[in-house]
């Protein structure tokens, strides 16, 4: 079984969001953006950030992710779970998970890259370039659906693109830093 975690980290991707405290996706204990960098460094570059986050602000991208990260029945459906964070939309660099769920488990599949989901409602499976070494993650459910709302907290807040430290939190890793190139 693997656990999913909202880690809080700092944004420092050179843009307007740059310093702001946000939450990352974490699978046992590793950023997803590290694991989609480790698997495929020529599919992705470094600043992916959630989907999940306030800062997607398309309210037809952020409907299509927040419809499809937790599957209402035992299908298997694509999400967008990480986007680059110098657009903050669909229409750049985007990793997608396959997702499938039981009663008690939330299942990825599979994860690939993305790199422009105009077409992205209509995507097939076999049109994405799925990433041949990932495995398979299974979460219980509960812990996965934890994670969620985590984010929906600051959903309903557009204002808010800092998301504070709680009382028992710490920054939990050491903020990427890129060099000036």
């Amino acid at each position: 079984m693997n656990h999913i975690d909202a880690t809080l980290g700092t944004l420092t991707w050179r843009n307007s969001r740059s310093g702001l405290n946000y939450y990352q996706l974490a699978v046992d204990g590793i950023l997803l953006e590290s694991l989609a960098l480790d698997l495929n460094p020529g599919a992705f570059q470094p600043g992916l950030v959630p989907t999940l986050l306030n800062w997607l602000r398309d309210p037809d991208q952020r409907q299509l992710v927040w419809s499809r990260i937790l599957p209402q029945d035992e299908s298997s459906v694509i999400c967008p779970v990480l986007m680059c964070a110098d657009d903050i939309d669909l229409y750049c660099i985007t990793v997608i998970a396959e997702i499938s769920v039981t009663q008690q488990h939330v299942h990825w599949t599979r994860l690939g890259a993305g790199h422009s989901v105009t077409d992205f409602p209509d995507f097939r499976l076999d049109d994405i370039p799925w990433l041949t070494n990932w495995i398979p993650r299974r979460f219980c459910r509960s812990n996965y659906e934890d994670v969620l709302s985590d984010f929906r907290l600051y959903l309903g807040d557009d204002s808010r693109d800092v998301y504070p430290l709680r009382d028992d939190e710490t920054l939990h890793f050491k903020p990427l830093v890129l060099g000036d190139g």
